[in-house]
């Protein structure tokens, strides 16, 4: 049993906590942990180790003590059976012991599990592979370590001077980003933010940074562009003149951006996002919701990124290879904006069931 004040040390990397009725997913999670060299805590794989002993005491000091993350798969079957309880009160403890980043959710439905708060970023299992769970798995074990400097880049600009530091500033303390002013830095227009993922991964950023910056964009009444771009911390402090930074600042000062949000009339935000990014937030996200209000665009170089301009729900992209292949679809057009014009976002799309998806 864990002790008060028995401070915890690791054996393995990773712990699973799990329901049997999701075994099939999570087995071959763990096998694929450990062809990446992942010391894995899996209950099958140590059926002699725990014959014989007191169970509650055994996995009372896998989930507390000796592992450095838990990944904890939420199902209404974990949230029902006795078992997996005694784990979830292990993982608890641990996290009101050690504040450090431990415990990682993945979902396989919405069940709610007393203590695992809303605003806790997650996978979820219903559009995520093991495979794909297992390697952004091995990204943050990396940062743990230290072996690794992947971080966010983000870029804020606004109308009016020191406007933008403003944005940037509420938006990380209203999501409780707090960043050494290293990872900072500030003009008259623009802002940029570089995040780490031990401060907050790309998910953490897509539910909670962006719509405060939404917020503070409609607060202000200024028009706010965010450009959001992932790559490595160059040494120990980010290069600000170097290719992440002018990677999210380009996203907001292309042409093709300025022209969709010069033509979004009634909107305060736009957000474009690289193709990596939108990868690993937006696609892994929460919900369907979220990904219907990005849509793919190409910037001035043939860069593909991700727009999204909020107030301003669009249907799926359809590309121009694809549009050529259906030439003989006839098009509706949808106005989003006061006054249409050709290319903009989301304008031309095909009607459901003509062709593929």
């Amino acid at each position: 049993m864990a002790k008060a004040g028995e401070a915890p040390s690791s054996r393995y990397d990773v712990c699973l906590s799990f329901a049997g009725e999701q075994r099939q997913y999570v087995e071959e999670v763990a096998e694929l942990l450990k062809v990446n060299a992942v010391k894995v805590f899996y209950d099958s794989d140590e059926t002699g180790t725990m014959w014989g002993t007191d169970l509650y005491e055994f996995f009372d000091d896998i989930y507390y003590r000796r592992s450095k993350l838990c990944v904890l798969f939420v199902s209404a079957d974990y949230a029902r059976k006795t078992w997996t309880r005694l784990e979830w009160r292990s993982v608890q403890d641990r996290v009101m012991k050690d504040r450090r980043l431990y415990l990682l959710p993945v979902r396989f439905d919405d069940t709610r599990i007393p203590g695992i708060g809303d605003s806790i970023g997650y996978i979820d299992a219903r559009v995520t592979t093991p495979r794909e769970l297992v390697d952004i798995l091995v990204g943050k074990l990396e940062l743990a370590a230290g072996k690794s400097t992947v971080a966010t880049y983000i870029a804020v600009a606004t109308e009016g001077a020191g406007r933008s530091e403003a944005v940037m500033t509420a938006a990380l303390k209203n999501s409780r980003i707090d960043l050494p002013s290293d990872l900072l830095h500030h003009s008259d227009h623009q802002s940029v933010a570089v995040v780490p993922m031990e401060k907050a991964g790309p998910l953490d950023l897509l539910t909670t940074f962006l719509p405060h910056v939404e917020d503070e964009a409609s607060a202000r009444g200024c028009k706010v562009s965010v450009g959001v771009h992932m790559g490595e911390i160059a040494g120990v402090f980010p290069e600000w003149d170097g290719a992440d930074v002018r990677a999210a600042i380009a996203m907001i000062d292309d042409a093709v951006v300025l022209r969709t949000f010069a033509a979004a009339t009634r909107a305060d935000l736009i957000v474009a996002v690289s193709s990596e990014w939108y990868k690993n937030a937006v696609r892994s996200g929460r919900s369907a919701d979220i990904l219907s209000t990005y849509s793919q665009a190409r910037l001035s170089d043939g860069q593909s990124i991700w727009l999204r301009v909020p107030g301003y729900p669009k249907p799926k992209p359809v590309t121009e290879e694809k549009a050529s292949r259906k030439a003989n679809v006839p098009a509706k057009v949808t106005n989003f904006y006061d006054k249409v014009r050709a290319k903009h976002i989301g304008d031309i799309y095909y009607p459901s069931g003509d062709g593929d998806d």
